[in-house]
């Protein structure tokens, strides 16, 4: 049963939202995310499981295989969450557990996800096969004394509660670790913010998920990666487990993201070397 009065956000058109709150769930579950087929007719389920043992926390998801489509959605609908909450005091307190609910169109949700022609009935069609497979996969977390949120899709449709409410075209219930997330504003530092400005200026889908991976990285800083760690962010499994045939394909895709991050970006990409296996390695640096 929802609570009254009704939680949904309020969501205004007036602006693309600058940046969204992560969960690092999100982004480092490794495999959630990965270039798909265009043509596939079906996704195959999958079961991904990480284990993050400075916090003793272990998350899973178990659904459908998510490509860089369902990565846009979801990045726009928590930068639209993230943005609505700090104009919704009591919607983005902290210590809230009420359920975060957005109620919005599909030309929003493309707006704020970069698509170049939102509202049109392809990239609508695109839109809602992406919320529908976002619905299907269940995300939990357990650390160790107990699990929370068990079971919990990563979306959930909603129903209007109020038959005056306005009908917009979707009306999703965020996943509650998401909802925190989006609730954690300046000072939750155990999120990631990431850059929508920054999103909707990529192209590829290998920036796209290069990108995603890094978002850890704060303006003005700078860190190492080899390109093995950089092609598993890719393929969603270790570099060590891939043919010699996928690790080329795979080395030459992380290639094509670094100049796109380089070009349309700006980030600074240099080499650092190779590891102790002779393996290149890259220093990354996000511009100020």
């Amino acid at each position: 049963m929802l609570p009254s009065p009704d939680p949904t956000l309020a969501v205004d058109d007036a602006h693309l939202p600058a940046a969204a709150k992560l969960d690092r769930c999100i982004v480092l579950l490794d495999g959630l995310f990965r270039s798909v087929r265009k043509d596939s007719a079906a996704r195959p389920q999958v079961s991904l499981e990480k284990q993050f043992s400075a916090a003793k926390l272990v998350v899973t998801y178990v659904g459908p295989q998510l490509a860089v489509d369902d990565l846009r959605t979801l990045q726009a609908l928590l930068a639209i969450a993230s943005d609505a909450v700090e104009h919704d005091p009591p919607a983005g307190d902290r210590t809230s557990r009420a359920p975060l609910i957005l109620e919005l169109s599909y030309r929003r949700l493309g707006q704020v996800a970069g698509h170049s022609s939102a509202g049109s009935g392809p990239v609508t069609r695109r839109l809602e096969a992406s919320v529908a497979r976002l619905c299907e996969g269940v995300l939990s977390r357990r650390d160790g004394r107990a699990t929370l949120a068990v079971g919990e899709p990563l979306l959930s449709h909603v129903e209007p509660g109020d038959a005056g409410l306005r009908r917009a075209g979707l009306r999703v219930r965020l996943h509650p670790e998401l909802a925190r997330a989006a609730r954690a504003g300046r000072r939750g530092s155990h999120y990631l913010q990431l850059s929508m400005t920054e999103v909707r200026l990529l192209k590829g889908e290998s920036a796209r998920l290069i990108h995603h991976r890094l978002c850890h990285l704060n303006r003005g800083e700078e860190l190492e990666h080899g390109l093995d760690t950089l092609v598993s962010y890719l393929s969603g499994v270790e570099s060590s487990a891939l043919t010699r045939h996928q690790w080329r394909h795979g080395a030459e895709r992380v290639r094509e993201a670094i100049e796109e991050l380089v070009r349309v970006l700006g980030w600074g990409v240099s080499d650092a070397g190779v590891n102790a296996q002779g393996v290149p390695k890259f220093l990354i640096h996000r511009p100020a």
